[in-house]
């Protein structure tokens, strides 16, 4: 017996050391990247209060190749409005060959200076004076940039974070099982973007194709690990990938979203078996958020308040 015993302790003693130093180390980086990587200045921002405020901070800065999608999508929901071609993709956030030319375009037709294909100052406020006049193209850029994130947890959100990540979160602080549910996550990332690129093919990640994504990253983890576990490791990942704030509060709102979404299904005994599709409805139904919030310094002025065609809209 005791020639058994004492291998096995061996054993046993050192996958304790190795599993434990493993988890400690873990834990540590997740503790670092909650205490130093925090959004920068988001304490300073809101989620705009009209759609012409919104425009108002983003046509301060032109629009071009490598600008970030939450620069984009707006841009180019303005140009979809305006009656121009974006392709297969739409508003996606990538500022490529179809936008280019859908800026040329409208420039070329309202007799305003060739760019090259970026939108300069003068292009973006003529853009904004022309398309947000239309009541029917103002309600529906709302209705799709603006209006989703003034509901009370969207925007609730944003006030949360600077604080969010100052505190240990217990759900993962020192927890052995954390680094299994990691590794787990890892491998999901790239099921994950398989997925995705089946349900979105050709469009940039940031779009519905995003929300699809983190979304069946937070049910993978979940149904191993529960979704407290799920949100809490998505939403450290996601603190160490440097997104702009704005893309940030979506992910992190998606891992909330598609945990309840989770929650809603298992409660309710629902059929789980095809959870792409669920997530699929997901969008469809608004449950997730499809573009980066719409941010603005809290001092912002509305430079196109005379444009809105509903009393405090």
């Amino acid at each position: 017996m005791n020639k058994f015993y004492k291998p096995a302790k061996t054993a046993l003693k050192t996958f304790a050391f190795w599993y434990v130093g493993y988890s400690v180390l873990y834990s540590s980086i997740l503790f670092g990247i909650n205490h130093f990587d925090k959004p920068d200045d988001l304490e300073k921002y809101k989620v705009a209060d009209s759609l012409t405020q919104y425009f108002s901070y983003l046509a301060q800065s032109p629009v071009k190749s490598g600008s970030p999608a939450e620069d984009v999508i707006p841009a180019q929901k303005l140009l979809l409005a305006a009656g121009e071609d974006l392709g297969v993709c739409g508003a996606d956030g990538l500022y490529g060959p179809d936008t280019r030319k859908a800026v040329k375009s409208y420039q070329s037709k309202h007799q305003l200076p060739q760019t090259g294909g970026h939108i300069d100052a003068k292009t973006y406020d003529h853009l904004i004076n022309t398309v947000l006049q239309d009541k029917n193209a103002y309600s529906k850029i709302k209705a799709e940039l603006l209006s989703p994130y003034q509901e009370e947890r969207k925007r609730k959100l944003v006030g949360e974070l600077p604080t969010m990540f100052s505190e240990i979160d217990a759900k993962i602080f020192l927890r052995p099982d954390a680094v299994i549910k990691s590794a787990y996550e890892m491998v999901a990332n790239d099921i994950r973007d398989e997925a995705a690129s089946m349900a979105f093919p050709g469009c940039a990640n940031n779009h519905l194709r995003d929300a699809f994504r983190h979304s069946d990253s937070i049910f993978r983890i979940a149904d191993i690990s529960g979704t407290d576990i799920a949100v809490a490791i998505g939403d450290a990942r996601e603190k160490g990938s440097y997104n702009s704030q704005e893309l940030f509060l979506m992910d992190v709102y998606n891992h909330r979203a598609a945990a309840d979404l989770v929650e809603h299904y298992e409660a309710n005994d629902k059929d789980m078996s095809d959870v792409q599709q669920i997530f699929l409805q997901g969008i469809k139904d608004g449950d997730l958020a499809i573009y980066p919030y719409p941010l603005v310094p809290k001092d912002q002025k509305d430079n196109y308040a005379y444009l809105r065609p509903i009393p405090n809209s």
